[in-house]
Order: C-alpha cells, then structure tokens, then sequence
C-alpha cells in the first residue's frame, strides 16, 4: 500500500527474527523509505533520501514506567526510539550517538525478556498441540463411527487439513523457541545482534503463509460448493428412462408391467440419485417401490409389491475399493453374523444376507462396489444375474 509520501509494507518477518527485522528496515532507508512507526501488521515507512541508517532492535518487558525509563535512557545515548511490536522496541542510529553499543546495555534485563518471551511461546505450543489433538481426535472418532464417509463425503479432508494446519504452527512455534535461545546466548556472551540477511526467512514465511491461505481458502471453497448444490439439489429426483447404471427393478422383475407407489412430488419411495467426492467419483443411490397388478406375494398375504434399494460406488482405485469394501462392511456390523462370503466367478468379493422377504448383497468386481437391499420373491440368484449384467 502505497501514496506520494507513506508506503505500508506487511511484516513478513516475526517478532523473534530480530537481526533480519534490523537489516530490512536498514534495506528499506538505502531504498529512501524510513521506518517511522510499525501497526499490528504493517511496517508504515515515510519517504525520505536514500541513506545508509543504523537499526537496532530491542527486547524490552512491557513494565509500565520501567519501559518509559528504559526508552529515556536509550534516547539519552544517541539512539531515536522509532516504534515498538509488543515486547520488540526499534531505535534509529542518531547522528550523534553517545553509546554505540546499545544492546549490550542491560544485558541481564534483555536475556530475562527474552527467555519470558521464549516461555510464552512454549505454552502457546503446548496448548496449540493439547487443543489440535482434541480436535483431531473428535473428528477421527466421529469418522470412525461411520468410516464411509471418508470415501463419499470426502470426512478425511477436514482431519487432514487439521493435521496440516497443527504441524505448520507447531514448527514456526519450535523454530521460534530454539531462535530465542540462540538469541539468549549472544546476549549472554555479550555480543551484539548483528544486522542479518532477511531475504530468506521473509520468503519461508511468504511461502508458509501462501500455503495456510491456499488450504483455508480451497477447503472453504470446497465448503460452499458442496453447500449450494446440497440446498439446491432435489433430494428425490425422478428415476431417468433407459439403463441405469446400477441394478434396478427391471433387472430383477420378469414382469414389465409393474407401477409405481407414489406419495406425490419429491417422492422419497422412488427416486435415482447421483452424487460425487474425491475417492468415489461415481455414486448412485436407487429407490424402486412397485405394485405387480394381478400378483400376490408367495404366502397369499395381498398383492405383490416389492422394493429395492440399489447402491453403486465407483472407486478411484482397486487398492482402495477393496478397503471401501471393508469399511463399508464395518458399517454394517450390526448384521455381520447374517452375512455369509460366497464365490463368484463374476465378482472378486461377495457378500449375501438372506431372510424370508429381505436379500442384501454386497459386491466387489474391479473398483466398482456394489450394495443392494431387495424385499421380493425372487431368488438371490436373479439379482446377482442383473448385477453382472451392468457395464
């Protein structure tokens, strides 16, 4: 941000990279821009001549009239006390300057910040990972109670951008420590904080920053657009004419001539869905509720009316259909000890619960996954025939 006279300039460096803050503001008046304040996020620099300024970064403990007698000293030796952030105070070379060594001033006063500084930052990593952790666990926990969703709701994507996130804060937190320590032992040696080239750390955090922003907004991005198309989609859509491409009623009804159960507009008894994620490019949901005129259910009790519940699942990979697979019997446990695995020579896996007037089945053939729950007379057999029939 810039006008005739002022330019604002983001801080990309932390508060911590003391010696590179001293050599950018030092960069910034050889390029006739002087530091003259510094706001919560921005550098404000004022329009000057090119010149060769002396900066020096100070850490101070933020003492109400300890600091005030601390700055009155320091103007006293020579050096201009140009802007603080927080516990960070910068002073500007004087032309005449009494002391020219300014930090080793107070040393025992400088160290003892420094390590305070260097303690706030170990609990702020403390409670940053203590509270990541919580968090992630939640949401592993939530997956792990119905673990599909990592496949057809992308569920994996909000612990993973987690994740990214708690490693990022946790490493600038843990490079900020061990620099503060660095920082500590010069001061101690009494050496002084020599001006350090900044470029690097500038461009390291620019890069991190991008990084967080890029995530946030893609995930945020990815948020809406899946909200939009949930509010607006139609949860029932008609059933299309034509080959679907999962197994239908037609597939396992001999009779044509069948009609549908309607209970009016947006019918939740039969509907075609088609949905998409990450993992499972593909999937389809069928609902089919018919009437069989002049067909009654083989016990007599009244005219023929079956139903069908018909799942299809196209999975990126065959690695990773085969763990679909697994999860997706997982969440079905309930009814485990009602599964029987049988052989196929169509299929790689196949999985069958029968009762009197319920058959479900669960298929795995290549990446496609199947998942059809029949309430009919006709045998298992004909429903595995119209599967094996699906291109």
């Amino acid at each position: 941000m810039e006008d005739n006279k002022q330019l604002k300039k983001y801080l990309w460096l932390d508060i911590w990279d003391i010696e590179e803050q001293q050599e950018w503001f030092a960069h910034m008046a050889q390029q006739g821009w002087m530091l003259i304040d510094i706001q919560k996020w921005y550098g404000i620099f004022e329009k000057c001549e090119p010149q060769q300024a002396e900066f020096r970064c100070l850490i101070l403990s933020k003492d109400g009239d300890s600091e005030s007698v601390q700055l009155d000293f320091y103007e006293k030796l020579g050096w201009e006390h140009v802007a603080d952030r927080g516990v960070l105070q910068v002073f500007r070379k004087k032309d005449e300057v009494i002391s020219s060594t300014l930090q080793t001033d107070h040393l025992e006063s400088q160290s003892n910040t420094l390590n305070l500084l260097k303690k706030n930052m170990m609990w702020r990593s403390i409670m940053t990972v203590i509270l990541t952790i919580l968090m992630i666990g939640i949401l592993a926990w939530k997956l792990q109670i119905y673990p599909i969703s990592n496949y057809l709701d992308d569920g994996y994507l909000e612990v993973l951008i987690y994740l990214i996130i708690y490693i990022g804060i946790s490493s600038v937190m843990l490079r900020a420590m061990f620099h503060i320590s660095k920082l500590r032992k010069k001061i101690e040696k009494g050496q002084l904080l020599q001006r350090k080239v900044y470029q690097g750390k500038m461009l390291q955090n620019k890069v991190f920053a991008g990084i967080i922003i890029f995530l946030a907004g893609a995930w945020l991005l990815y948020v809406l657009v899946n909200l939009a198309i949930t509010i607006t989609m139609d949860n029932y859509p008609e059933i299309p004419e034509g080959k679907l491409p999962i197994i239908s009623m037609s597939d396992i009804l001999e009779q044509t001539d069948y009609d549908y159960e309607h209970t009016g507009n947006g019918d939740p008894l039969n509907y075609f869905r088609k949905e998409r994620s990450l993992l499972v490019p593909k999937q389809y949901e069928l609902m089919e509720n018919v009437v069989v005129p002049d067909l009654n259910w083989n016990d007599n009790s009244g005219t023929y009316s079956p139903t069908i519940l018909s799942f299809g699942y196209e999975v990126r990979w065959e690695w990773l259909a085969k763990k679909f697979l697994d999860d997706l019997m997982e969440t079905y446990s309930w009814a485990m000890d009602q599964y029987e695995e049988s052989e196929h020579k169509n299929f790689d896996k196949l999985w069958i619960s029968e009762t009197e007037f319920r058959t479900v089945i669960i298929i795995r053939q290549g990446t496609s996954v199947y998942h059809v729950i029949y309430y009919g007379d006709e045998p298992v057999e004909w429903i595995l025939l119209g599967v094996s029939r699906l291109e």
